[in-house]
């Protein structure tokens, strides 16, 4: 029994020390992070209060080297969704943020500005999902509307300033899925949120939905501006990187088979 114990404690640990470690988080707030709320006019339409809206027009689509159409942006469509008509539209609560464009393709953009601690490392995500099609099906969807989120670290306003981290352009699906930003460092006490949106082709209906914005810190951020952290008292703990020591999982094995031989059990 003993034997079989130790064998199953050796299991365990192999499994516990090669789960990579997760860093802490510590939220930031937003406002109306769920879209909803009043919705005020903007151009081309309605926004979620707390959010600001973009556009360019008349520009060479952001896709269009990459395989995509090539006319023109238009400016696109803004409009609530709400949940009680349209349940499938809405990942929480009872309303969703819509950015579209009829037979067109837009570069748009979302953008919230938000107070932070300078010096910290922090991410935000975002649920989407897409629907593009020429037909009125909404059933079907090519999967050519494509999203990308970023942060300006500086607290810039534009989103296609110079400095902004973005991510690749990743395509929607035609559910929920949640996107997730860079790790950026907050160079300034205020940072801004963006999420662009555009389509590949001018197809009838190209909408994309937004939907549970959130925003964090990750624990540690700070221990990126130092030398090795042991070396640097000021900083916070490092958080856990997730790497494998495979040396010290050997040892651990070595000194488990030492004081207890492994089971040998049976071929079947």
């Amino acid at each position: 029994m003993k034997k079989r114990l130790t064998l199953g404690f050796v299991v365990i640990l192999l499994l516990v020390i090669s789960l990579p470690a997760s860093a802490q988080v510590s939220e930031i707030a937003l406002v109306n992070p769920g879209f909803e709320n009043e919705y005020v006019t903007v151009p081309g339409g309605y926004a979620a209060s707390g959010w600001t809206t973009h556009y360019k027009e008349g520009t060479v689509p952001p896709l269009s080297s990459v395989g995509g159409g090539s006319n023109p942006t238009r400016r696109p469509e803004f409009k609530p969704i709400d949940a009680k008509q349209y349940p499938e539209r809405v990942a929480e609560g009872d309303r969703a943020q819509v950015a579209f464009a009829f037979y067109g393709i837009m570069d748009a953009a979302f953008s919230q500005q938000v107070a932070v601690e300078k010096g910290k490392v922090l991410r935000f995500s975002v649920q989407a999902h897409g629907w593009s099609t020429n037909t009125d099906d909404p059933n079907q969807h090519t999967g050519d509307v494509w999203l990308s989120l970023g942060i300006g670290a500086e607290g810039q306003t534009d989103p296609w300033a110079h400095g902004i981290e973005w991510t690749r352009y990743d395509w929607t699906p035609a559910t929920y899925r949640t996107y997730e930003s860079r790790a950026v460092t907050a160079e300034s006490s205020t940072v801004t949120l963006f999420i662009l949106v555009t389509n590949k082709w001018a197809t009838k209906h190209n909408d994309l939905y937004l939907d549970d914005a959130r925003a964090w810190y990750e624990t540690g951020g700070d221990c990126q501006e130092c030398p090795p952290c042991p070396e640097c008292p000021e900083c916070q703990p490092c958080p856990p990187t997730g790497t494998f020591d495979w040396e010290m999982m050997r040892a651990l094995i070595d000194e488990a088979l030492r004081i207890r031989p492994p089971v040998m059990w049976p071929r079947p």
